[in-house]
């Protein structure tokens, strides 16, 4: 399972996918970790908006300059055996991978911030 970040629009009623705009995927995991480190975690709803954004920018640009900020999402691989007898595999996240997923996503927010829309996760 995983989660996108794209840029959404308000028309009419509903939300709707803004045409050519970046997207970034991760993992459920690695969404939550990102996500909770750029202070989303109590966010109620989806997405952020528009006046909220310029913030998350600033957030976003001061974790891909600093990699001590940057050290809690670092992961080594690790298995291990589920309650259940299965095997359970995470695959390790290194620096240089939140670093690409950081400037991934920080396109996404210029993207919103240039187009006037909200960043939105699904």
């Amino acid at each position: 399972m995983s989660i996108t970040f794209m840029a959404y629009r308000l028309e009419g009623n509903c939300y709707s996918q803004v045409p050519n705009s970046p997207e970034v995927n991760l993992s459920n995991s690695n969404a939550c970790e990102l996500m909770n480190m750029l202070g989303l975690q109590a966010v109620a709803v989806d997405k952020v908006d528009f006046d909220d954004i310029s913030e998350l920018a600033l957030k976003v640009d001061a974790l891909i300059k600093s990699s001590s900020r940057r050290a809690g999402l670092v992961r080594e691989p690790q298995e291990y055996r589920g309650s259940g007898g299965c095997t359970i595999i995470h695959c390790g996240t290194s620096d240089d991978y939140w670093v690409h997923k950081l400037k991934s996503i920080r396109k996404v927010i210029s993207f919103c911030l240039q187009e006037e829309c909200v960043l939105f996760w699904a």
